[in-house]
C-alpha cells in the first residue's frame, strides 16, 4: 500500500446516522505496518474501503458530508476502538479484539 496516496474510508460507527462515514490517513513514515494500524484505527466491526486519493474529487476534504460511499462489498472490517456522542451522551465501545501491535508481529512471523 502506497500511504502517500490512498486513503481508507468507513461506516461510521453511529447507530443513528447512516449515511456519515470517517477516514483515515497513514503517516507516511509510520513504522507500524499498514494493515494493523488501519484495522485498530477504524472502529470495530465497521466495513472500510481503501481508496486513491487521485479517484476523489478535488473539494473532497473541503465538502465530504455531501458524498456517499458503497460499503456492501469493504476491503476489511475494522477491530479498533470508539467513541460516538448522542443526544449530548458519549459512548465508548473499547475492543478487545485487537492485538498489541507486538502481539500482532509475532502471529505474522510464525
Amino acid at each position: 500500500m502506497n500511504r502517500k496516496t490512498q486513503i481508507v474510508i468507513f461506516k461510521d460507527p453511529n447507530p443513528y446516522d447512516e449515511l456519515n462515514y470517517g477516514y483515515l490517513l497513514l503517516a507516511p513514515h509510520s513504522a507500524k505496518d499498514s494493515e494493523y494500524m488501519i484495522k485498530n484505527g477504524v472502529p470495530l466491526g465497521m466495513p472500510y474501503n481503501i481508496v486513491n486519493i487521485s479517484d476523489l474529487p478535488n473539494n473532497f476534504f473541503e465538502e465530504k458530508d455531501f458524498y456517499t460511499f458503497n460499503f456492501s462489498n469493504p476491503d476489511g472490517i475494522g477491530s479498533g476502538s470508539y467513541s460516538y456522542v448522542s443526544a449530548s451522551v458519549t459512548i465508548d465501545v473499547v475492543s478487545d479484539a485487537m492485538p498489541t501491535y507486538k502481539e500482532w508481529e509475532e502471529a505474522k512471523n510464525v
